[in-house]
């Protein structure tokens, strides 16, 4: 699920045009991962929502091996 939600955020987080929309594969890897949305939702919205889950399971994945608890994820 990580390796996933970080391929959707690369793909999503490309440079584009400011009246460009999400492509139709990538709105429908975003309904996979349980994020749907429309031609009209804001790229922005987007990338700050899967930064949120990538994050949290992060943190999870973290927690569970006994990891820093304290320090944050990498941005990358």
């Amino acid at each position: 699920m990580l390796v996933r939600l970080g391929e959707v955020l690369g793909q999503i987080a490309r440079p584009h045009l400011c009246d460009q929309v999400v492509p139709v594969e990538i709105r429908a890897n975003l309904c996979q991962l349980g994020l749907p949305c429309t031609e009209e939702t804001p790229r922005q919205t987007l990338i700050t929502e899967l930064w949120a889950r990538k994050r949290s399971l992060q943190l999870l994945l973290q927690s569970r091996s006994g990891g820093p608890g304290a320090t944050p994820p990498a941005a990358a």
